[in-house]
């Protein structure tokens, strides 16, 4: 095992087994680039590729993020679709691109499970765009479309978010509604559909209540003018 990883002491939330989880030591990472869609790329690792955990013992797979189950009723959902399936394939070592990938299909299987799931499931996929990104692009212009293979993740998270924003009570993670309502019209920028975009970003520059937030409108703007050149 590299420097940058180390075993971390898990509780599995659904079948409360204990087991070793591979964790990156954060204190290692040096940041390359930020990218518009909040996306950030690392030097020699990318901690992506460890951010769903795995229970050996059940299948349980979660972010880290959002990992714990708090409502019963999505306990009991997520266990009746594991109770009968057996894991075969070992997550808990270092993890090739193939792999990480492989744990978050797993994860979007048991997290749609859960009665709030849009949110989850849109971070999931938006996250599993990101590895193609750092994988095939890693000096891109923060403001191009990703890679081919990047672009089908980024159309399912952007479903999700829209889902999860009609629907659910709250943003997302540690998403404000402005931060949120930007990323959606990031998503659709990235996804070659500038119009939506301009919506979105409208959304965010033209509510007062956002100046509680200046980053965000800031970021909104540029943007904006991005997809209105890209336009004309």
């Amino acid at each position: 095992m590299t420097n940058y990883l180390y075993k971390s002491k898990q509780t599995c939330p659904l079948c409360k087994k204990t087991y070793e989880s591979i964790k990156v030591r954060n204190s290692k990472l040096i940041i390359l680039s930020r990218y518009s869609d909040f996306y950030t790329q690392y030097k020699e690792i990318d901690p992506l590729r460890y951010t769903i955990i795995v229970c050996p013992y059940c299948g349980y797979a979660g972010p880290d993020y959002a990992y714990e189950i708090q409502k019963k009723e999505d306990r009991l959902a997520i266990y009746e679709q594991l109770k009968d399936r057996q894991l075969t394939i070992n997550f808990n070592k270092e993890r090739d691109l193939n792999l990480a990938l492989s744990t978050y299909k797993l994860a979007i299987y048991v997290q749609g499970f859960r009665k709030e799931a849009s949110g989850i499931l849109g971070g999931l996929y938006l996250r599993a765009g990101w590895l193609h990104r750092f994988e095939q692009d890693p000096i891109n212009d923060p403001y191009s479309p990703g890679p081919d293979e990047e672009l089908p993740y980024l159309k399912q998270a952007l479903t999700h978010y829209l889902k999860a924003y009609e629907l659910e009570v709250r943003p997302p993670g540690n998403m404000n509604k402005p931060t949120f309502e930007y990323l959606i019209g990031e998503l659709y920028r990235r996804t070659q559909n500038p119009a939506e975009a301009i919506t979105w970003y409208n959304k965010v520059v033209s509510d007062p209540r956002n100046k509680a937030y200046p980053a965000i409108p800031k970021m909104a703007r540029e943007a904006w003018h991005v997809c209105s050149n890209s336009n004309t």
